[in-house]
């Protein structure tokens, strides 16, 4: 195997390095997340909320694969909710969390509807408050609370793997 120069092994290095930093960035967010979350949990208050509305957003997405341009276009639903604190205030709130579907062509070209959403105005719906204010008003699901550490818990650990991974198979060529 040839020698490698110089400027391979300083980019080499500096790959692994950037994406290790980054994974180890996303992984503490990650871990701050989820312990906010668990150290606030106890503190949330269910309370009623109604659904006043959908918020609809339409979103395009470009692809390619293998030489051919193939385009894909996708609806979001996010409920708007109101409630009430405890203390009296009236509140209102988009959910972060919403549904998507993909929005399909008949052979003619015309769009075929997409299913509704799940939820409906005047729709009851539970929510969890913090009375802190450190996490945002959500649907009572856990899914709500967690999705963004379980999140950044994933890409963090993607980032770190692929260093190691760079590392492991990369490694001895660069540095043979």
């Amino acid at each position: 195997m040839p020698h490698q120069p110089l400027s391979v092994k300083i980019f080499f290095c500096f790959g692994v390095g950037i994406f290790a930093l980054g994974g180890i960035a996303i992984l503490r967010m990650a871990f701050t997340e989820l312990a906010r979350v668990r150290r606030r949990r106890k503190h949330l208050i269910r309370l009623p909320g109604k659904v006043t509305g959908i918020d609809k957003e339409r979103r395009y997405r470009a692809q390619s694969s293998t030489g051919s341009q193939q385009s894909s276009y996708w609806i979001q639903y996010f409920p708007v909710i109101v409630f009430t604190t405890p203390d009296g205030k009236f509140s209102r709130f988009r959910s972060e969390l919403g549904e998507t579907h993909q929005l399909r062509r008949r052979v003619t070209g015309e769009e075929i509807e997409p299913p509704p959403p799940s939820w409906v105005e005047g729709q009851e719906v539970e929510i969890f408050y913090d009375p802190a204010g450190e996490i945002k008003p959500c649907l009572a699901l856990a899914w709500s609370l967690w999705f963004t550490g379980i999140g950044l818990l994933v890409a963090g650990s993607l980032f770190l793997g692929c260093s190691l991974l760079m590392c492991y198979f990369g490694g001895p060529k660069v540095f043979a």
